[in-house]
């Protein structure tokens, strides 16, 4: 019962759609008439502006770290959370999978909801601090290059598990990075697989991008809208 009840809730905060209410809140209606249609900071920047980018994308993140570090602490103080003994990494894995997957289908607005950026960092920021903050770094790198927020979105969902089992296999020390020590990427398959098909997930949500890139249609920061 309580870990439905911690699937159920991970899922339902994920959901919330910041960028839906922000942008509605301000009187501009559906955000999904604007733009991409996406429900995310990038296309509340085209709606009202980088201020509200912001916020949004704050508020994304936020909620994707708060429902992994709950469930972190009240696994660590109340053992009857975990009654059917699943392994930590697993309950966290599944927490954190549901709260992504509950920012790009909510429930409150019809299942259309944003690709997942701004959650999934918030999420793997304090499952692996050290490898999400490089595919950060590869996430800036690439826009400040190419101007294309969402190459550097792809490249660094990409570059996350790489970056996770190139730090395995070199033996490195990440016990203290996160709110788990996440040791070897070969010691968690569960967190490894989360990663791996969120990564899916999140290039497959930009293939749209992906076209547009190829095509040199795709929108770049500071370019005409």
């Amino acid at each position: 019962m309580e870990f439905a009840v911690i699937a159920l809730a991970s899922y339902l905060i994920g959901a919330i759609p910041f960028a839906f209410v922000v942008v509605k809140l301000k009187g501009k209606g559906d955000i999904r008439d604007y733009g991409s249609g996406n429900v995310g900071a990038t296309n509340v920047s085209r709606v009202l502006g980088r201020k509200y980018a912001i916020l949004v994308y704050v508020l994304d993140f936020l909620k994707g770290a708060l429902p992994v570090t709950i469930v972190t602490v009240l696994i660590a103080r109340y053992e009857s959370l975990n009654e059917i003994d699943f392994p930590t990494d697993a309950i966290l894995a599944i927490s954190g999978f549901l709260t992504i997957v509950g920012h790009i289908f909510p429930v409150y607005i019809g299942f259309r909801g944003g690709k997942g950026v701004a959650t999934a960092s918030g999420v793997f920021l304090a499952l692996l601090t050290i490898p999400t903050i490089v595919a950060i770094i590869v996430f800036a790198v690439t826009v400040k290059l190419s101007r294309y927020i969402s190459l550097g979105a792809i490249l660094a969902a990409i570059a996350l598990p790489i970056v996770w089992v190139a730090f395995s296999l070199a033996g490195a020390d990440l016990s203290f990075a996160g709110i788990l020590d996440p040791g070897s990427a070969f010691e968690k398959p569960y967190l490894l697989g989360f990663l791996t098909v969120i990564s899916i997930l999140i290039v497959f949500k930009h293939r749209a991008n992906i076209g547009r890139i190829i095509a040199g249609t795709e929108s770049k920061i500071g370019g005409k809208k």
